[in-house]
């Protein structure tokens, strides 16, 4: 048997759950409302995801609305045109967000790419510079010699700004 200290207990844990301000009170009324509904027991709707069971829950909601009266079409209209207005909101928000991202995201490649070429091009100039200069020390052997031996012998001197 239950004591009086345990079933009060129980009761105020069970107000405290029935304040539907809370998601799981809610929700527990939630599956108390789809067991009764669809004669499920309430121990297999526990177990089913919580997006099929609000899902469902919404689905009758706008089905009765909008197979009822004429008013309350009218009002299954009105959350229809609010939804669609927040959703529409939302997606231009997104569409936003994500030419930031990709406008960003675009910025950063073309720096990378030009970064790339500018490398690409150094590196061409360096090889185009080596191979002219190594086509001079080819043809001339005196040049070739030097360039072996690291030392350049400069025949003429250069003039200083009073001889010219």
């Amino acid at each position: 048997m239950i004591s009086p200290n345990v079933l009060r207990a129980l009761r105020v844990i069970a107000l405290n759950e029935a304040d539907e301000k809370l998601f799981p009170a809610w929700y527990k009324s939630l599956c108390r409302w789809y067991s009764r509904e669809f004669h499920t027991p309430l121990v297999q709707v526990e177990d089913m995801s919580e997006d099929y069971v609000i899902r469902t829950w919404y689905e009758d909601i706008f089905w009765r609305l909008n197979s009822g009266t004429k008013e309350q079409k009218e009002k299954f209209d009105e959350i229809v045109f609010e939804v669609l207005a927040e959703e529409s909101q939302q997606v231009k928000s997104d569409v936003e967000q994500m030419q930031e991202e990709d406008d960003a995201w675009y910025e950063a490649e073309l720096a990378a790419y030009d970064k790339q070429l500018k490398e690409q091009a150094a590196e061409k100039a360096k090889e185009n510079a080596d191979g002219v200069l190594d086509g001079i020390l080819i043809s001339d052997p005196n040049l070739r010699d030097q360039a072996v031996n690291k030392t350049v012998v400069v025949d003429d001197p250069i003039p200083d700004d009073e001889g010219l």
